[in-house]
């Protein structure tokens, strides 16, 4: 083997060393914190259940009360959602029965538009559209965006 690929795979293998080692101490870290954030939860916890044993009746108390508060909170919020969707969809359709286009027969084709594939020619609450180009129609006698259909 020559010197060139001797350095190659001893380079390969300290960069190979160095990342798992990398790795291996922050996995190590992460260990080591969460076992001290448990000793120190779980010594706080004991700490606790010891001042708070002689309220042990408030405490359930307080938790009952809770508990049906947020038992009303998300009825309440399903009640008012259902209700919002409900009453959404019937404002909408009342909105849009107000506002219904009314398409009507095709108004009658400007010579101008004869043949092209541009043309539209519907009527929408009685005002003519004759096509995206020219809306009202062209007012040239032939128009210059004329094309073949």
């Amino acid at each position: 083997m020559s010197r060139i690929t001797l350095r190659k795979i001893k380079l390969a293998f300290v960069k190979a060393t160095i990342s798992t080692l990398g790795l291996s101490g922050i996995i190590a870290l992460i260990l080591g914190s969460t076992s001290c954030f448990i000793g120190l939860s779980g010594t706080a916890t004991i700490k606790l259940g010891e001042l708070l044993s002689p309220h042990r009746l408030t405490l359930k108390t307080l938790m009952f009360y809770g508990g049906a508060g947020v038992g009303s909170g998300m009825f309440l919020i399903g009640f008012g959602a259902a209700l919002a969707q409900t009453m959404g969809e019937r404002l909408v359709v009342e909105e849009l029965t107000n506002y219904d286009i009314v398409v009507l027969s095709k108004p009658a084709k400007p010579a101008a538009c004869s043949g092209c594939k541009n043309y539209h020619g519907h009527s929408y609450n009685g005002v003519p559209f004759v096509c995206g180009i020219h809306p009202y129609g062209c007012e040239l006698e032939k128009c210059p965006d004329w094309e073949k259909e």
